[in-house]
């Protein structure tokens, strides 16, 4: 039990050691007496307050500390950004002609079947949590591609056609990291770093362009069209690029 100033407010015994710093240092007390027979407090302020800006501060102060003490505060995701399969889609596109641009090329024309069949091959990914340019089913990109009414081809040299796409794929995170606080080895907070949509495409893009082998297939010139497809699956992100 508390005491102020006529006012009391019960305490447990075993909150009581953890809750009197707090009102020491915020309410200025002059001194304390503790009865422990009792469990009563009384306390004598240098400045005085109504009983009712008392009681409202002790219930505030009481609420907080012992909360703090025994409850984990629940987790704390942030303000997420809103992302969107189609703006990732959109944006990537963008960076790949930037890239081609940059190094001499000619732009991709974004082709609406190489978008569906990239974007089926994403979902698949997603759905059935794999990571492969070859499906559950073992088709490549080229069967992949048949299945969905691919039937183009044009000339890759003298003798040579094309028939298939040529095809990149990338996993990437809604998050960068996730920072968590601990007090006295509780989990007190858990902050995801999100990424934005253009942070997203960005790190996609230049993944691809740090490894030789997709790099050449974006920078290669036999290509003239392209179609991104995104799945988002919780915070995991598949990327498709199809290519002829």
């Amino acid at each position: 039990m508390l005491t102020l100033n006529g006012c009391a407010v019960y305490v447990s015994p075993y909150d009581h050691l953890g809750f009197m710093p707090c009102i020491v240092h915020l309410f200025k007390i002059d001194w304390i007496a503790y009865n422990e027979r009792s469990n009563i407090f009384s306390i004598s302020y240098l400045n005085r307050y109504s009983c009712l800006k008392i009681m409202k501060k002790i219930l505030f102060l009481l609420i907080f500390c012992l909360g703090s003490a025994h409850y984990p505060v629940a987790a704390d995701i942030g303000a997420q950004p809103e992302i969107t399969a189609a703006e990732l889609e959109r944006q990537i596109h963008l960076r790949i002609n930037r890239e081609r641009q940059n190094h001499g090329l000619s732009q991709l024309d974004s082709d609406e079947l190489l978008a569906a069949i990239a974007r089926k091959h994403s979902i698949d990914m997603a759905r059935y949590h794999f990571f492969n340019h070859t499906n559950l089913q073992g088709e490549g990109p080229l069967e992949r591609a048949k299945n969905q009414g691919w039937d183009k081809k044009k000339q890759a040299g003298a003798n040579t056609w094309a028939i298939g796409p040529g095809e990149n794929i990338f996993m990437n995170n809604l998050y960068d990291k996730i920072v968590t606080t601990k007090q006295n080895g509780v989990l007190i907070k858990k902050e995801y770093l999100w990424k934005t949509s253009e942070e997203i495409a960005q790190s996609t893009v230049q993944g691809w362009m740090d490894s030789p082998p997709h790099r050449k297939n974006i920078l290669s010139p036999k290509y003239d069209q392209q179609g991104i497809g995104v799945a988002i699956s919780g915070h995991e992100i598949y990327v498709t690029e199809d290519m002829f």
